[in-house]
């Protein structure tokens, strides 16, 4: 099978499965809205996901374990970040923060001695019935890459997640258009923020780093 088919035939299947509903699915932000969806495969070895965006710009999520470090702070953390070229053409790219300060632009993995761990992918972007911009992409990469450089295993429990997008379709500095939150891939469950002035190292859901 050549490479061109097995990916048309992947990205079918994935449109397939996206189509008819990933199991799990959490709002990340509601404006614009950030909806995050995702599901397993029957091996328990890969996780697919799904991203849609209601405005079209580059789109970004990550994920890292828990710590005490607090939710808004990037370093070590897995990111997958999408943007898209003025002929609509697509990229899906791995990438890691290496950044010792907090926050700062994730690195390629392959400039910090890891691998490019996403599998196949898919995007695009389009006027939904109502006129409204909407930016989808989907990919999939394994739940545990090996990758000890620059990937974080997708493991049982709640983990940070990192979200942005940008202000373009170029990848750059997210301003304001970035948070936070639990979540449980394994489970699908999102559990609620913990209110304010609890101490559990998880100090905030807005992110005030930047990349």
């Amino acid at each position: 099978v050549s490479r061109l088919a097995w990916f048309v035939g992947f990205t079918c299947l994935f449109s397939l499965v996206a189509s008819q509903g990933l199991p799990y699915q959490v709002m990340l932000q509601d404006s614009p809205a950030y909806y995050l969806s995702w599901g397993i495969t029957p091996d328990n070895k890969t996780i697919m996901m799904q991203i849609e965006l209601e405005t079209w710009a580059w789109v970004g999520i990550g994920w890292k374990p828990l710590g005490d470090d607090g939710m808004t702070n990037m370093t070590g953390g897995d990111f997958i970040v999408s943007q898209f070229a003025s002929n609509g053409a697509v990229s899906v790219v791995d990438h890691y923060c290496a950044c010792t300060s907090g926050g700062g632009e994730p690195s390629l993995d392959t400039d910090v001695g890891g691998v490019n761990n996403v599998l196949a992918f898919t995007g695009m972007q389009y006027l939904d019935s109502n006129g409204t911009q909407i930016t989808t992409i989907q990919f999939e990469r394994n739940l545990i890459t090996g990758d000890t450089a620059a990937d974080n295993d997708i493991v049982a429990g709640n983990m940070t997640i990192l979200f942005a997008f940008g202000k373009s379709n170029t990848f750059g500095y997210h301003g304001p258009n970035a948070g936070s939150q639990f979540l449980d891939f394994l489970s699908g469950k999102a559990p609620p923020l913990p209110p304010p002035g609890t101490n559990t190292g998880q100090s905030s859901s807005t992110m005030q780093v930047y990349w």
